[in-house]
């Protein structure tokens, strides 16, 4: 294979193949965080409800009491169960964004680094507004209501909604700016999925790849408006996109393993670094298995890797494990 910058995307197929695993491991931290924030929700109800309705129906405090302990043990559980799945969440987020900064910075592809840099812009701008704004807010709005009722000056409550106002409108600032930040890297991400398809139209694992950051795509636009069912269509993408990364280049991976000679990974060596960004279209069809051109299954040849068929009939090739065309 003649080294250009197509060959970087096969020279990292092991960084390209971790980028998919990482993907899927935040899709799932993400799906749990989503559905334990749903029944924590009713769980709290009930942890709030069931003391009342036990104090109405009995004539002792003691029985309430009981419930009572019993329900401040369910939400702490709760509350530290919560914790753990928002910090395992927050890693397998990091670890993505290691992943994708890797596979930019080793390929040297435009989109990839675009689509890195918003979402650490994303990081960024909300742990600022964690760390500063939400505590400012409340101690603007318990600090200058007390100041603004104790005073019963007109003008100290109209300065105060002012600064309300104002309030309001820098949050609402920021809002847009992580949505817009979080659109352009999707929007970045599915550039590459579909020129992924379009290199390898034959390559059923390519066409999962654009599929999947298209999903990401469409539900990060429908978030906007409609934000549970935007989410869900995201992560369904999104995991879709990382399982097609994943049997994609471990597919081209796993051959050049069998033929025992495997291009040297990003991590240990990058004596093949590309000069220039990776804008064209990586050639990464059937052909990269080290055939020139594609060989049709009734050759005796398999359509992905190249490799020879003991079985002119075989449903999957022995090599590369893909179902033949």
């Amino acid at each position: 294979m003649t080294s250009n910058s197509n060959t970087a995307y096969l020279q990292y197929w092991e960084d390209f193949s971790l980028l998919g695993k990482s993907m899927r491991r935040y899709a799932i931290a993400t799906w749990i965080s989503m559905g334990s924030s749903f029944f924590g929700y009713f769980i709290m109800q009930f942890a709030l409800m069931i003391p009342a309705f036990a104090a109405m129906n009995s004539n002792s405090l003691d029985d309430p009491i009981a419930i009572i302990m019993g329900m401040i043990g369910i939400i702490i559980f709760f509350i530290i169960a919560a914790l753990a799945i928002s910090i395992y969440h927050f890693i397998t987020h990091i670890h993505y964004l290691i992943q994708l900064k890797k596979v930019g910075e080793y390929t040297n592809d435009i989109d990839l680094q675009k689509a890195y840099k918003m979402e650490m812009w994303v990081l960024i701008i909300s742990f600022i507004t964690i760390l500063i704004i939400i505590p400012g807010f409340f101690l603007f709005l318990f600090g200058g209501g007390f100041m603004a009722v104790f005073y019963m000056d007109e003008r100290g409550l109209y300065g105060f909604m002012m600064l309300f106002l104002g309030f309001i409108i820098v949050s609402f600032i920021i809002v847009i700016l992580l949505v817009t930040l979080q659109v352009c890297s999707v929007l970045a991400f599915d550039r590459w999925g579909q020129r992924i398809k379009i290199a390898n139209y034959q390559n059923p694992y390519a066409g999962n790849i654009a599929e999947g950051t298209n999903f990401m795509k469409i539900g990060k636009i429908i978030a906007i408006f409609f934000g549970s069912i935007g989410t869900i269509l995201f992560l369904i993408g999104f995991m879709k996109a990382g399982k097609g990364i994943i049997e994609f280049f471990d597919g081209y991976g796993n051959y050049k393993l069998s033929q025992g000679a495997a291009f040297p990974q990003s991590s240990n060596n990058r004596t093949l670094q590309q000069s220039g960004a990776a804008t064209t279209t990586p050639n990464l069809n059937s052909s990269y298995m080290g055939n020139t051109t594609m060989k049709p299954k009734g050759e005796g040849f398999c359509s992905y890797c190249g490799a020879k068929l003991d079985d002119k009939h075989s449903i999957f090739c022995a090599i590369c494990g893909r179902k033949l065309l």
